[in-house]
């Protein structure tokens, strides 16, 4: 995972992010600081789609979960 866009949105969620990487095609999942996010779109091999779940304020970890284990991208979104 390379890219998180965009990296900020507020706190009550409903946010759609795109994130951008490699080998994305075999994402079953993305959490938000250990909450699932929603709406999870696998558009092509480098780019999927996700909407935010609420957190409270601050930098989270970005954990995409696919068929080859997790990637953590550390304070890869901040809620406002």
């Amino acid at each position: 995972m390379t890219q998180v866009s965009p990296a900020t949105g507020p706190q009550a969620g409903g946010t759609e992010v795109t994130i951008t990487g490699t080998n994305l095609s075999g994402t079953s999942g993305v959490t938000f600081g250990g909450t699932a996010g929603t709406g999870l779109k696998v558009l092509s091999q480098t780019k999927i789609k996700v909407t935010t779940p609420a957190k409270g304020a601050g930098a989270v970890a970005v954990v995409v979960a696919d068929d080859s284990g997790n990637v953590t991208v550390a304070n890869g979104f901040t809620y406002s």
